[in-house]
């Protein structure tokens, strides 16, 4: 059973403190591919991920298309933006894989959260964190060609891209399936990934990925 009090956001604080935020905490496990929140959703809780990883898009005016911002991991505060700042969701937050959430109801506790200055610290931080991803996602668009952006992104992503599909990937990457596959073939003929019959991807020659990322960028 989860006891909020070992988190680290909630760690400092006193026993009354941490009696009244339980009573507006609730834990709820997901599946893959479900959605933790909408795009332009009124936000009421922040969450905690406990478990599971998550992807943050938002869609393009066409709708037929994502844009992905960046990936959560255990442990990271989700949906905090909207709440400070008092407006819709910016962005859709869906799971990749199973996992479970600790929802706090915000609104009732709102006073408590803001005097907190531990976890006000950990959700500058998370903001930060994400604004970065932000930056370096419209550097990519911007400054570097496909094969480098999919490189990047192995290397980056080693354990999360065995987990994605291909099409999530190419999605991720703002390219096409097409694209993509010409991509990984390249690579993986080259020797520096490997692709089983179940289509996972695996980094074989790390190292030597790097390098070659390296030539690439400097030409």
């Amino acid at each position: 059973m989860l006891k909020i009090e070992n988190l680290p956001y909630f760690s400092h604080l006193n026993h009354h403190e941490i009696e009244k935020i339980k009573k507006f905490c609730t834990l709820k496990k997901y599946i893959s591919d479900e959605i933790l929140f909408y795009e332009g959703e009124t936000p009421k809780y922040l969450y905690i991920l406990l478990k599971g990883t998550l992807k943050v898009y938002q869609t393009t005016a066409k709708s037929n298309h994502i844009f992905i911002l960046f990936f959560t991991q255990p442990g990271e505060i989700i949906g905090e933006f909207a709440l400070y700042a008092d407006s819709p969701y910016p962005n859709t937050a869906q799971f990749v894989t199973e996992g479970e959430v600790l929802k706090i109801n915000f609104f009732p506790i709102q006073k408590e959260v803001l005097n907190n200055p531990i976890l006000n610290l950990h959700i500058i931080q998370s903001l930060i964190k994400k604004q970065r991803a932000f930056l370096n996602l419209i550097h990519n668009e911007i400054s570097i060609n496909t094969e480098a952006k999919v490189i990047k992104f192995l290397l980056d992503n080693e354990q999360l891209v065995q987990t994605l599909k291909q099409i999530e990937i190419a999605a991720i990457l703002n390219t096409t399936p097409e694209t993509l596959s010409r991509m990984l073939s390249k690579l993986k003929s080259l020797g520096f990934i490997h692709i089983d019959k179940k289509h996972t991807l695996t980094l074989q020659k790390k190292e030597a990925l790097q390098t070659y990322y390296r030539t690439i960028m400097q030409n």
